[in-house]
């Protein structure tokens, strides 16, 4: 997460989010947030409203196909997030195809039988609790963090919503973010941002981004083709089928089914 007056960024894991507050913190736009009640990782509804209020809040998505594959790689590197994933996994050290699937449909997850408290960002339950909302709103991990770190809607709670995918525009979601940008497209994407909120930062801070973004895009993507697709050397047709029925409006909302450049495929969503 980064804050400066007038501007605040939320930070979904694995999305670009560090390369972000790197260029915004190194140009003089201000620091990370720091505050007792929020965390580098904590969605809208933790933000105190000194911090939200006439602020231009924006935040970064992936494709579901190179964001699970990367989320996958990230617990088994016992990474920050690890406690959060390896009792979400019930302690074991799942292949991808199983951790995906877990992801995807949490109804297939084993019981913990844990209580204590684990933190995915932006929400603060026990993982049985956890596991047990995503499944009966019927959405992956993906979707469900998009709409916690992006909205302040309980939206696990909503009714019927895993019969509203494909139509979960209807039921209203309040984006708290006023936009999103396409990690794939960080360079024009984050160029965009700044120069909305304020032009001559924009100016100034343009040829670092894009350098610096076009090493960032280097990256490593795997999962993901150039044409949007998943990548079949490690997706099978039942990985596909459980993302395409858990995260099918995300990937819809954001026409993650085209090529990166793709005229409909914006580098900047407007919510």
């Amino acid at each position: 997460m980064f804050y400066s007056p007038g501007l605040l960024y939320l930070h979904l894991p694995r999305t670009g989010g560090t390369f972000v507050t790197k260029i915004l913190s190194s140009s003089g736009l201000g620091t990370r947030a720091i505050a007792t009640e929020i965390g580098g990782h904590d969605g809208a509804r933790e933000v105190p409203s000194r911090m939200r209020d006439s602020s231009l809040i924006f935040g970064t998505i992936r494709d579901p196909w190179s964001w699970y594959a990367s989320i996958d790689a990230h617990y088994r590197q016992k990474s920050h997030l690890d406690g959060f994933l390896l009792e979400y996994f019930g302690g074991k050290n799942l292949s991808f195809k199983d951790s995906l699937l877990g992801m995807t449909n949490p109804s297939t997850m084993p019981s913990t039988n844990q209580s204590r408290s684990v933190r995915p960002p932006g929400c603060r339950l026990p993982v049985e609790r956890f596991a047990s909302r995503l499944s009966s709103a019927g959405i992956g991990l993906y979707t469900y963090m998009i709409l916690r770190t992006y909205c302040v809607e309980e939206v696990e709670l909503l009714p019927g919503l895993s019969r509203a995918l494909g139509g979960l525009d209807s039921l209203g979601i309040p984006w708290e973010v006023a936009a999103l940008i396409d990690t794939a497209q960080l360079r024009d994407g984050l160029h965009s941002v700044i120069s909305a909120w304020n032009p001559s930062k924009g100016d100034e801070l343009g040829p670092k981004i894009h350098s610096e973004a076009s090493q960032n895009a280097k990256g490593n993507f795997k999962g993901v083709l150039p044409t949007g697709r998943p990548d079949p050397a490690i997706y099978d047709s039942q990985m596909i089928d459980s993302v395409m029925k858990s995260d099918l409006f995300m990937y819809e909302l954001f026409r993650y089914d085209l090529p990166v450049g793709a005229a409909e495929r914006k580098a900047v969503t407007l919510l």
